[in-house]
């Protein structure tokens, strides 16, 4: 129990400390409400895949950054282990999709494009 606390607990004391004051109410529940499912993430891994991506969509609309994102590798590893494959594939795509979506949101200016284009010499 305390060893599955570790993380939640460091990354919202990383939240508590790093962000204003006027940011803390949003930054908090994202951040909660990101790693609460995982508690669940053995017995339905899919359902909390699911959520995570979707709680993860609206932090995107809303343009929320926040380090309690490492739930979602964190979920779809659960997928991996404990789900078909195709159910793997699918979860896979989603999040490799919500990473393009992010890198294309917050990627410094032209800093997305720099790992994909070979450079000429």
């Amino acid at each position: 129990m305390v060893r599955g606390s570790l993380l939640p607990a460091l990354l919202l004391l990383n939240v508590v400390t790093t962000r204003p004051p006027r940011e803390l109410p949003v930054a908090v529940t994202f951040t909660v409400v990101l790693l609460l499912p995982l508690v669940w993430r053995h017995r339905a891994p899919r359902t909390v895949f699911g959520v995570l991506a979707g709680v993860a969509a609206v932090q995107w609309l809303l343009d929320v950054q926040l380090p309690a994102d490492i739930a979602l590798p964190v979920a779809f590893y659960a997928v991996a282990v404990h789900a078909r494959l195709r159910d793997t594939l699918v979860a896979g795509a989603v999040l490799v999709a919500g990473g393009v979506l992010a890198c294309l949101r917050w990627a410094t200016d032209g800093a997305f494009l720099t790992p994909f284009v070979a450079s000429p010499r």
